[in-house]
């Protein structure tokens, strides 16, 4: 005879089972460009995912190498997959991310690389868990593995809880460099009841828009676990110097243009101000800001040019931008 204790715990295990089997569709992005030698394990990685309520969106930016064809192949294998192709190279993967959000069907979505791949096989499983956990957050977050080429882990990026403040005040004192990763789970919602998308910031799209879905609320999470892996190989600074610069700058006046100074210049007795001063104060602070940036991406670039047999002179004209913006500070 079954007590009533053990009917009890079975009618308990068999909800938590249907509660699993039917949970909302997670839609997952892939942005690629010539990532031929990781799409398999990427895909591989999502495919084995203990959740199986997904579509899989990949786009891909106009690849030279065999990865129109893989991915073809893919869309033939599956029927959850399927994938944008762009005619012309768009320099990054903002355009990619703004496309998945549009098409995206699920009530989540994730952004990730081609050369990403999911930790852990409960990886969508455990980011879905805190927004049924917390279903007031807009976006969860966990901290990633760093790999190299050979998917050898070379280091851990582990992230925290942030608040507003210190998400605007951290990110502007790094450079414009952003303190959150953008690989985590989104509610497809918020950006719906925000008329919002992904935006293309060169290299800096990132953390642009989490400055952006700061300005309208978004409510963020930190999740304690290692999900994600990273591939960081090569120079570290072999991107487009110029556009890096720009991008760094857009994000630092979006700062200066929308959050109070108090935030970003936070030890700064304000309050003994009146308003002519405070702005003269803002401004001198804002034109020595980009001086000590200037400075200090100038040491380290011109080191990294002689080793790199790059033109001093095409550095100095890389950082011309953070010149001008120091002096239209300290001009007024």
């Amino acid at each position: 005879m079954i007590s009533e204790k053990k009917t009890i715990t079975c009618t308990n295990d068999f909800a938590t089972t249907i509660s699993k089997a039917t949970r909302p569709l997670v839609t997952i992005g892939i942005t690629n460009y010539n990532g031929d030698d990781y799409l398999d394990q990427c895909i591989t990685s999502i495919l084995h995912q203990s959740i199986k309520s997904m579509e899989i969106i990949i786009v891909d930016d106009n690849s030279q190498d065999n990865s129109i064809e893989k991915i073809k192949k893919l869309q033939g294998q599956y029927e959850n997959i399927s994938a944008i192709f762009h005619n012309e190279n768009s320099g990054s993967p903002d355009l990619g991310r703004q496309e998945i959000i549009t098409s995206a069907n699920g009530s989540y979505l994730m952004l990730v690389d081609s050369d990403d791949y999911f930790a852990e096989n409960v990886t969508i499983e455990r980011l879905l868990d805190e927004f049924e956990n917390s279903p007031e957050i807009d976006y969860v977050y966990c901290n990633m593995l760093v790999v190299d080429k050979s998917s050898k882990q070379t280091g851990l990026w582990a992230y925290k809880q942030y608040s507003d403040e210190e998400l605007i005040h951290d990110t502007f004192h790094r450079g414009g460099s952003g303190v959150i990763p953008m690989k985590g789970m989104f509610k497809k919602d918020f950006f719906i009841k925000n008329s919002l998308a992904w935006h293309s910031n060169e290299t800096a799209g990132d953390t642009l828009s989490a400055l952006i879905y700061t300005k309208h609320d978004w409510r963020y999470k930190h999740l304690n676990l290692n999900l994600l892996c990273y591939r960081q190989y090569g120079e570290s600074f072999t991107f487009n110097l110029e556009k890096r610069i720009k991008s760094l700058i857009t994000v630092l006046e979006y700062i200066i243009d929308n959050f109070s100074e108090e935030i970003y210049f936070s030890k700064i007795p304000w309050k003994q101000y009146n308003a002519i001063n405070r702005r003269e104060v803002k401004m001198n602070l804002l034109g020595n800001f980009y001086c000590a940036m200037l400075k200090t991406y100038y040491q380290q670039l011109s080191s990294w040019s002689q080793v790199n047999n790059q033109k001093e002179q095409n550095v100095i004209e890389a950082l011309t931008p953070l010149k001008n913006q120091m002096l239209f500070y300290l001009s007024k």
